[in-house]
């Protein structure tokens, strides 16, 4: 990396909003303390601080309503923690007791969503550092006085701040979309000269599940606050550049293109192909200057783009002059279908420029906000969702059990062996330990070596410096950038959390040596009562989970399929119901994938059956793209009526995925003669395409040697139906066969 991406890098780093909110907790923290001293002294000052501290915790975009509930419950929360440990902690051995339930009653909070993890992740850090400096009599109730009020300095500022930093969010998701999806553009054009497609599809799946977490956070982010706001203004060109990303996703996922056949078909047909490449590595740049936030008005034209396309369309004439009308004719329609697709693409580059700068937006629609409300994810907070989970078929349970001991066991081993700032031990297990395998293993890991490397790095500081107020400068520093990169890199994250705890302890004890040795042995203990316990006990394999996820990437593939069918039947007529299938269907295929790839991290002897469940994900991960492929060409083409046997067609595939899903749940299957049933509209809708290229055939024979636009387009159609049912029920019969494997092996 040279200076220049060094550069760019601090400078994007600098400009995000996590570094903005580690700005802001630190800010927050140091004016609670500089304003209380001042006015009072520093007891009250430090208090002040824990409240800011317990209260960032919780704090993230959301409507108003929201981020204000989730903030004030953490610091109601964070309260009663603090006032019961401390008074159990008064009365002897009650505190195991105390200290069980309260953990138990703190975690299972997180079945409330990820807003309600981050406040019950708030109230154990309350909990944990309760046992820093035990108080009784009135200073606890004093110093339960400060922490409410830092608390609400904070609550004051985050809502000060708060309209900015909403919309520097949804902004920042929106850039981070379009890298993301220049990435997918770039990956998907690189299947084309592959050597090892496996690679490539896997990584390829990775950034679609990216992408699809990408769409679902900048629906939360922009749909919630227009709600609020009306449509005009920044937000409505939000809304417009996720519908535009949206749109560019399922075109790229489109496959029109069998890539076994490409390495068949020669050199002129690849260099056919090459052409479309190049017109996508194209729209992959310009979206990636969009994404770095470069002026749009300051990015060159569209003549390269038009002129690529031209080259396409120039190359498809020349492969059709060499190789005949007759000769191929599949071919031939591939590669004008894929025209149609990648023209597509541009369309879509050059809408998302066109918003950027501002320019038609009024001639534009946008969804009303009973259809916005319908898009957006919504958790439910009733006793209903207590009740459900609370078994050992739940995550979220199985981990506050598992919490439960593994505390308990930190806090005896504490106790037991008199370990200096034992509470270092339950502080790292609250921190690294979740609900699955493979996170808690990561974060372990990466906890230990970013605390053993701040360890070093702060031995070498104290070594050459004994100045308090450089290590305030340092306090400052490392405490923004601990918070600022918690969410993106765990391990440096953790660098700096331990620079920062070392240095407020240097200023409040001599042996800053001493309290750097105990950190890191306190550290590295927690991480493995942490790692441990997720290892034995109740882990959540993700073989426990993963057939749920199979049947659910059937039930909304399934859905999609039918919106697709009711799309054609309905001339284009029910666009939001269309859009909501296919975005549960995009999240279910992502989530599948996402499951595996953990699985895959997870030990050899609970990785169950992996060879056929990737032929699951990947025939699952097929029927979309052949789906999408449709419900493109179906929204880009004036199309004909649907006849019934494009309905039984979508009725044999509809079926066939019904079977999968009820061979999983060891059911008989529904319908047995799908196989009759689509050969026998595949036949009809054979003879309808016949009949055309009969009508064409006269056509040549009464002299009429250029097509006609309109027919032309017909026959495209009816070839384009034929191919795509046959190749999507073709991939709902390996799908059932890949389950069937995956379920007899």
């Amino acid at each position: 990396m040279n200076s220049r991406q060094i550069a760019q890098t601090v400078s994007k780093f600098t400009r995000s909003t996590n570094f903005l909110k580690g700005l802001l907790l630190t800010s927050a923290a140091f004016s609670a303390i500089a304003i209380c001293t001042y006015l009072f002294n520093v007891t009250v000052g430090s208090g002040a601080a824990l409240g800011v501290l317990l209260v960032s915790a919780s704090d993230i975009p959301g409507n108003r309503k929201h981020h204000l509930y989730g903030m004030g419950t953490a610091l109601l929360l964070a309260l009663v923690n603090f006032l019961c440990i401390h008074l159990s902690l008064q009365a002897g051995y009650i505190i195991i007791p105390v200290l069980a339930i309260l953990v138990f009653c703190n975690a299972i909070i997180a079945v409330y969503g990820f807003r309600a993890s981050l406040v019950s992740f708030a109230g154990l850090l309350a909990l944990v550092l309760s046992f820093a400096h035990p108080q009784t009599g009135a200073v606890l109730y004093h110093n339960l006085l400060y922490i409410f009020l830092g608390g609400l300095w904070y609550m004051l500022l985050a809502s000060i701040f708060r309209s900015y930093r909403t919309h520097k969010y949804s902004t920042e998701l929106i850039h981070t979309c379009m890298h993301h999806t220049a990435e997918y553009l770039k990956v998907r054009v690189s299947l084309y000269k592959a050597q090892d497609r496996k690679a490539v599809f896997d990584k390829l799946l990775s950034l679609q599940h990216t992408i699809t977490t990408d769409h679902e956070d900048i629906r939360n982010a922009v749909m919630t606050q227009r709600q609020q706001s009306g449509a005009t203004g920044a937000k409505r060109k939000q809304l417009l550049l996720l519908i535009d990303l949206v749109d560019m996703l399922e075109l790229a996922t489109a496959n029109p293109v069998d890539y076994e056949k490409y390495d068949q078909n020669g050199e002129a047909y690849q260099h056919v192909l090459h052409a479309f490449a190049s017109v996508i590595e194209k729209v992959a740049e310009q979206l990636e200057l969009f994404s770095l936030k470069k002026r749009s008005d300051r990015i060159s034209n569209d003549s390269p783009l038009n002129e690529s396309l031209q080259n396409a369309a120039t190359a498809i004439e020349t492969y059709k002059k060499e190789h005949g009308v007759l000769t191929n004719p599949k071919n031939l329609l591939t590669l004008r279908n894929l025209y149609d697709y990648t023209e597509k693409q541009v369309q879509k580059l050059i809408s998302i420029k066109r918003v950027l700068r501002a320019e038609g937006l009024e001639d534009r629609s946008v969804l009303k906000k009973e259809e916005q409300h319908q898009f957006l994810t919504h958790q439910e907070y009733g006793w209903s969702v207590l009740r459900e989970n609370l078994s050992l078929d739940s995550p979220i349970f199985k981990h506050a059990i598992r919490l439960v001991i593994t505390v308990l066991t930190g806090y005896l081993l504490g106790s037991i062996f008199s370990i200096q700032n034992a509470y270092w031990i339950i502080l790292t297990i609250i921190v690294i330990m979740r609900p699955g395998y493979v996170l808690t293993k990561d974060r372990s890991k990466q906890r230990a070596i970013g605390t053993v490397i701040g360890g070093v790095v702060a031995v070498g500081i104290v070594l050459l410096t004994q100045d308090k107020i450089i290590y305030g400068i340092l306090i400052f520093i490392s405490m923004t950038l601990a918070f600022s990169l918690v969410q993106q890199n765990y391990k440096t994250a953790a660098v700096f959390i331990t620079l920062t705890l070392v240095f407020v302890y240097a200023l409040l004890t001599p042996d800053a040596l001493g309290v750097i040795e105990y950190r890191v042995i306190d550290t590295l203990i927690g991480a493995a009562l942490a790692s441990i316990s997720n290892f034995f006990l109740w882990p959540a394999w993700e073989n426990q989970t993963i057939r749920q996820q199979v049947i659910d990437s059937i039930d909304s593939s399934q859905a999609y399929i039918k919106q697709i069918g009711s799309l054609y039947e309905s001339n284009k007529q029910s666009q939001t119901v269309y859009k909501l299938a296919r975005k549960k269907a995009f999240l279910n295929i992502a989530n599948l994938h996402a499951g595996f790839q953990r699985m895959a991290q997870e030990p050899k002897s609970h990785q169950v059956k992996t060879a056929e469940l990737y032929e699951v994900v990947v025939n699952s991960h097929t029927l979309l793209s052949v789906a999408a492929s449709l419900g493109t060409y179906i929204q880009i083409h004036h199309t004909t009526q649907a006849s019934v046997h494009f309905k039984n067609s979508i009725g044999a595939i509809s079926n066939m995925l019904l079977n999968s899903k009820v061979l999983l749940q060891q059911e008989q299957p529904v319908n047995e003669n799908n196989d009759q049933l689509f050969a026998k509209a595949k036949l009809k809708l054979n003879a309808h395409y016949k009949d055309l290229t009969q009508e064409r055939n006269k056509q040549r024979e009464e002299g009429v040697d250029e097509i006609y636009p309109e027919f032309r387009e017909k026959m495209k159609e009816a070839r384009v139906i034929i191919d795509q049912l046959d190749y999507m029920y073709s991939v709902s019969q390996n799908l059932f066969k890949a389950l069937k494997n995956y379920q007899n092996t």
